[in-house]
């Protein structure tokens, strides 16, 4: 587990937000939490079939999207139908995020919101509901003066391998190499 602070005071940060679709310019922010990356463990997948050299897909035979699998771009530029894999996931606790600003935009957004409306800056989560035929919940961020506390677990984000060019043959390997047979 890794713990510490994650952010300092920014002079001029602008946070792009959905309460009024403009930006938040903040004077002052820190971010601080807990961290653990989380290794995601397949052991029946073997990204080693992409990286092979001697397959392909043929368009109209099996394969039926629109492209393939990674044009082994580097985003944002990348395009195909799986340009990558997850190889960990990222997870937070104990976040609080101090920041006048921020804080003040989330109180005016919540109040203007009701139902089953959720709030969220960057990856965090600050509000929101949840619910399936066997119940629900709902949670939602605890403001104290200027700073926001948000509970629980938090999912942020994934570390993730991209695929070079897929399928990408050998250059020696013809058409007719590829039948079926």
């Amino acid at each position: 587990m890794l713990t510490g602070d994650c952010g300092a005071p920014l002079a001029a940060c602008s946070i792009r937000t959905h309460i009024n679709d403009s930006n938040l310019h903040v004077s002052n922010f820190h971010l601080k939490g807990d961290m653990a990356q989380v290794i995601i463990h397949r052991p029946g997948f073997f990204p080693e079939f992409f990286m092979n050299r001697g397959w392909t897909l043929t368009p109209g035979h099996g394969w039926t999207w629109p492209s393939m699998p990674s044009d082994g771009g580097k985003p944002p530029a990348t395009n195909g139908t799986c340009i990558g894999y997850p190889t960990a996931a990222l997870f937070v606790r104990g976040v609080e995020i101090t920041s006048a600003e921020l804080t003040q935009a989330y109180h005016q957004f919540s109040s203007s919101t009701s139902g089953s409306a959720s709030v969220g800056w960057g990856p965090f989560q600050l509000s929101g509901n949840y619910s399936n035929k066997q119940g629900g919940t709902s949670f939602s961020s605890n403001a104290v003066g200027n700073t926001l506390k948000i509970p629980g677990l938090a999912l942020i984000g994934l570390v993730c391998h991209l695929f070079d060019k897929c399928p990408n043959p050998l250059p020696t390997l013809k058409d007719s190499d590829f039948t079926a047979g």
